[in-house]
């Protein structure tokens, strides 16, 4: 019997094995979107494929349980792309909408046709797991890629710049100057003041400040990447633009960077992108931007922990105490980023790059500090944590495992125990009989 019970935990471990093999694992990508919602980051779209090759965008669609911990070596991904309606598209404007902002919406980004009938507007509703296509009222603003939204407060996403070319659907490669607003609630489109708005570019970051004002630094215009020393403010509450030229260590002329409002509300986080010379490195690809005085004043954070390649076209997002940055395009070294990169900014005296996330370090309710960030346990624990529907995955599959293999086991122990009972039957039959012969024997003799 106990072979059996040594098989049984035998076959219940390799069950788990395989479980945990068959995690889904999204190829590498980038000029995707992401959008934090409640304890979900998604990642919606992107690029797998070579910049100077065909434009080939993806429907690829996943996201992470962020109230588990985990390792960069092993992230337990979950695939949502076989959900009805996704749509195939890259360079996209993400934002977290709707009445409780728990609806992601998806803006314009590059498609393979263009001249089709393809929806500008993309929802998910985070609660059904269900793709819609909203009908929104006023006049609908033209498609166009690498934009950047937020949403503020009211439900409102603002939309500024991007650049249309082939994959929106125009022959030419011009830039946009146009700041599109909209409702995420009552569904209706709007548009913002022009007057003293920004050059228009693209590939920018835009943040939403404590304060109704959106920060738009950097981005790609005729030229090529633009300075960081004069940003772009917008006035949600007042309609109003203002240019500010900022002091203290300006950072590198960039485009295709990401920023991030601080933990505190006091500062920006910008981070990757590059500079006139894609191929070259930018020295500092991470600068803080303080906020707490005009004029905005750059310097260059401590960091420590093992600093990672440069990405451009990635997304970075405030998670907990971290900064989560995934994937890209490693134009320095012209590959792909496979890899997600965790920075710890709990510390404002120095950042750390580290490899584990810990969800535990802060409260559930900080877990999402600020859905509008442009998207743009212990440590040994953590390396083996699996997300929610996964560990749901694995009990069921143990768990009917563990009873096929009892049934199993049992029906071998009865049929084991019903043939040694036979053998021992027919044993004494043999003994009996030739207890009488012998006894008949003796008789004869006698």
């Amino acid at each position: 019997m106990k072979l059996f019970c040594y098989f049984s935990i035998l076959l219940q471990n390799f069950q788990l094995f395989y479980v945990l093999v068959k995690a889904y694992t999204p190829t590498p990508r980038y000029a995707h979107s992401a959008a934090l919602i409640g304890n979900k980051l998604y990642i919606l779209g992107g690029d797998n494929d070579s910049p100077t090759t065909q434009f080939t965008p993806t429907k690829d669609f996943f996201y992470l349980d962020i109230s588990v911990g985990f390792n960069t070596s092993n992230i337990p991904w979950t695939d949502l792309s076989n959900v009805v309606g996704t749509p195939k598209q890259s360079r996209a404007a993400v934002s977290a909408g709707g009445p409780n902002k728990d609806i992601i919406f998806l803006f314009g980004g590059g498609v393979e046709n263009p001249s089709s009938d393809i929806p500008l507007v993309y929802t998910f509703d985070n609660l059904k797991n269900v793709w819609n296509t909203p009908t929104i009222k006023g006049i609908k603003p033209p498609r166009r890629e690498y934009i950047k939204s937020v949403t503020d407060d009211t439900g409102k996403m603002y939309i500024f710049g991007g650049s249309y070319n082939i994959e929106t659907g125009n022959s030419t490669w011009t830039f946009e100057n146009r700041m599109d607003i909209l409702d995420t609630i009552g569904l209706t489109w709007s548009i913002a003041s022009q007057i003293q708005a920004p050059t228009p570019r693209d590939a920018f970051s835009a943040t939403l400040l404590p304060n109704g004002i959106i920060a738009n630094i950097g981005g790609y215009v005729v030229a090529g990447p633009t300075n960081l020393r004069e940003i772009s403010l917008y006035d949600t509450k007042n309609d109003v633009w203002e240019t500010m030229t900022t002091v203290g260590t300006i950072p590198e002329v960039r485009a295709h960077h990401t920023s991030v409002l601080g933990l505190n509300n006091d500062r920006i986080i910008i981070y990757g992108g590059f500079s006139a010379n894609k191929k070259i490195p930018i020295v500092h690809d991470l600068s803080v931007l303080d906020i707490r005085n005009k004029p905005y004043e750059w310097f260059i954070p401590n960091i420590s922990g093992i600093i990672p390649p440069t990405p451009s076209r990635h997304t970075a997002n405030i998670v907990g105490r971290y900064m989560i940055v995934t994937y890209g395009f490693i134009f320095s070294q012209e590959y792909i980023n496979p890899s997600m990169y965790i920075l710890d900014i709990s510390d404002d005296s120095e950042y750390k790059w580290v490899k584990s996330f810990d969800p535990n370090s802060l409260p559930v309710s900080s877990l999402n500090p600020n859905p509008n960030s442009s998207s743009n346990s212990s440590p040994n624990q953590n390396e083996h944590s699996i997300s929610t529907g996964t560990m749901i995955g694995v009990i069921i599959g143990t768990s009917l495992a563990s009873i096929l293999i009892t049934m199993f086991a049992l029906m071998v122990y009865r049929w084991y125990k019903k043939r040694n009972m036979h053998m021992q039957f027919q044993l004494m039959e043999i003994q009996n009989y030739r207890l009488i012969i012998s006894n008949e024997t003796r008789r004869l003799k006698c």
